[in-house]
């Protein structure tokens, strides 16, 4: 697969990836807020995911300061744990915001493993509209 088919790709599927964080939102404001449960559920799974990234170059040795990698890579997980352990009407709160944090990591981690060029824009781009979404269904 070449770099521009990948990066397509990758631009594809982040942005179907989005669905499962505005949809609920939509649907909350059209008087389903269960959906809001199953969009918490679904913020926590990317959370894990997004730190779980790292460790693919701290482990095949491509990377510089694996052990902090592999370190970094667990808290997302962890934020995630934790905002479901919390009221729903908190939940959205620190995904939110675990969501910034891991974006903040991912643009500092970004110099001891070099992303391709296009990563950090469509993080960003996925990052924002994930937590303007979380955010928004509170109203």
């Amino acid at each position: 697969m070449n770099q521009q088919h990948t990066t397509r790709s990758a631009w594809l599927l982040g942005l179907a990836g989005l669905i499962p964080f505005i949809a609920p939102t939509l649907l909350s404001w059209a008087g389903h807020p269960a959906w809001l449960h199953a969009q918490h559920a679904y913020g926590a799974c990317i959370l894990a995911f997004l730190g779980a990234i790292h460790w693919g170059p701290a482990l095949n040795g491509s990377a510089q300061r694996p052990a902090l990698l592999l370190g970094w890579g667990v808290v997302p997980s962890l934020i995630a744990w934790f905002a479901m352990q919390q009221a729903s009407s908190v939940q959205a709160y620190v995904l939110a915001a675990g969501l910034g944090l891991t974006f903040a990591a991912d643009v500092f981690l970004n110099k001891y493993h070099r992303w391709p060029a296009y990563y950090l824009k469509l993080r960003a781009v996925l990052t924002a509209v994930a937590c303007v979404s979380l955010l928004l269904a509170k109203f």
